[in-house]
């Protein structure tokens, strides 16, 4: 892949967080730097949905589908 030079000038803060990251996650600054801006490019999730979709579905809970038991919804939203 081939690469190109960016250089860029930081607020002292964000430069520091930066700094801290790597540390933390024993990577250079531009490995850090890089993989966020990558993240950024990926599709935003717009919606609880789209963030949790691929969550749906995956317990059971032993019960059927629970809004059609009449009993269970005895006094449901009161």
């Amino acid at each position: 892949m081939e690469m190109e030079t960016l250089s860029l000038r930081l607020p002292a803060a964000t430069a520091a967080w930066l700094e801290a990251e790597a540390k933390k996650q024993g990577r250079p600054k531009t490995a850090v730097a890089r993989e966020l801006i990558e993240r950024g490019r990926q599709p935003r999730k717009n919606n609880a949905l789209e963030m949790a979709g691929e969550l749906c579905g995956i317990l059971r809970s032993g019960k059927g589908d629970l809004s059609f038991n009449k009993k269970r919804l005895k006094g449901f939203g009161k």
